[in-house]
């Protein structure tokens, strides 16, 4: 998906295409997201106590997306790295072509990995969704 079509998706509509066609490079180091943002937020810069607390509030609020994206990045990868079954494609085409379904499903698995724990968790996830 190009930037300008992120921009105007929904995260329910990126989520569903992805499951049907992984357009993202799922290999990205995670420590270099991490260390990116919090570089990039300039945190340490501000003094006042007041600005350092809504950097804080800040920093716990971006470190939740954080762990969401791993966790979404990891189910993902997990998703498309295992060999396709007949279900496999019988799901992805009913995702293509049923579009209440695709709503549905793509919400259900956004809500599901929202609340798992781990990364490790969210991989399992993954492979309970293949081999159903």
């Amino acid at each position: 998906m190009t930037e300008n079509e992120l921009q105007g998706a929904s995260l329910n509509e990126v989520f569903s295409k992805e499951l049907i066609n992984t357009s993202l490079d799922l290999t990205i180091d995670y420590s270099e997201i991490a260390l990116d943002s919090i570089i990039s937020d300039n945190i340490a810069n501000e003094i006042p106590i007041v600005k350092s607390i809504v950097s804080l509030g800040r920093l716990g609020i971006s470190i939740k997306q954080l762990h969401f994206t791993k966790k979404v990045l990891c189910f993902l990868r997990e998703f498309h790295s295992r060999d396709s079954t007949d279900n496999f494609f019988e799901f992805k085409h009913k995702l293509t072509t049923d579009h209440k379904f695709n709503y549905k499903v793509t919400e259900q698995i956004i809500l599901i990995v929202d609340k798992l724990r781990t990364e490790q968790r969210s991989v399992l996830f993954a492979r309970a969704c293949i081999q159903t």
